[in-house]
């Protein structure tokens, strides 16, 4: 079980896909599938190259809240090599 789908159960929460693009010139697609509206959202991802993907975690959260999330937040997965948890940082988008 990854740490993703760890914090999924704890919380007894739903899990909502997602698609993230990188396109050639820079420019990031994301989407969200599935209905956030009036929920409170986690978006969790990885960031072993954080110049690559803290700005596509941050546009999920925003994307989130966009579509009606009444909040979100991001949590940031550790590496199974690695001796700590998986922790969360809330942070309001």
């Amino acid at each position: 079980m990854d740490a993703a789908e760890a914090l999924r159960l704890s919380l007894d929460a739903a899990a909502c896909s997602s698609l993230v693009r990188q396109f050639p010139d820079g420019e990031c697609y994301v989407r969200l599938d599935g209905d956030v509206a009036g929920r409170e959202v986690v978006v969790v991802g990885g960031l072993d190259r954080p110049a690559e993907r803290l700005p596509p975690t941050l546009f999920l959260a925003a994307t989130a809240k966009d579509l009606g999330a009444r909040g979100s937040a991001w949590s940031r997965r550790t590496c199974r090599s690695c001796a700590r948890t998986a922790g969360s940082t809330p942070a309001r988008a």
